[in-house]
């Protein structure tokens, strides 16, 4: 195997629309995701205070 494939989807971030959202938002994440950092949940709620949205609720 002389070449390493990378999945595009894997490259996408959903935080530039977590910065403009209004609508309140559900964020469950797991402890032993693989993929997902475990540090998403603090930069997704940055990002949605970023957007001047009230209904952040963090559990």
């Amino acid at each position: 195997m002389d070449q390493v494939q990378i999945d595009k989807k894997l490259l996408y971030t959903p935080i530039p629309y977590f910065e403009i959202t209004k609508q309140p938002v559900l964020i469950v994440q797991r402890t032993m995701d693989e993929i997902i950092p475990n540090n998403s949940y603090s930069l997704i709620s940055k990002a949605i205070k970023k957007s001047g949205n009230n209904n952040l609720k963090p559990f």
